[in-house]
């Protein structure tokens, strides 16, 4: 068990759920994106592993189109409302 500063017991595994899930991976044309229903998506972006920005869209639909994008392996960094981010490795091919 993990403690905080203050004894109180930390869990540790709610910490490491993501408010979103994302398939399939590895993708072909593009990438289905579900949210849970307490957050709200502001943007996706996918780079690739040189660090340079292949795709970017405001999170108006629930795919992301990466029928553009070479075989290979990117970044899939997703910015939330409240300012969050998370970033997910995400095969193409």
């Amino acid at each position: 068990m993990v403690m905080d500063k203050d004894g109180k017991p930390l869990n540790i595994e709610e910490s490491l759920v993501l408010p979103y899930s994302f398939y399939p991976n590895p993708a072909d044309n593009e990438i289905c994106l579900s949210m849970s229903p307490d957050v709200n998506c502001e943007k996706v972006e996918i780079y690739g592993m040189d660090g340079k920005l292949y795709h970017q869209q405001n999170f108006n639909l629930n795919t992301v189109n990466i029928s553009n994008l070479t075989n290979g392996i990117y970044m899939m960094k997703v910015t939330l409302d409240n300012g969050n981010t998370y970033t997910e490795k995400v095969v193409v091919r």
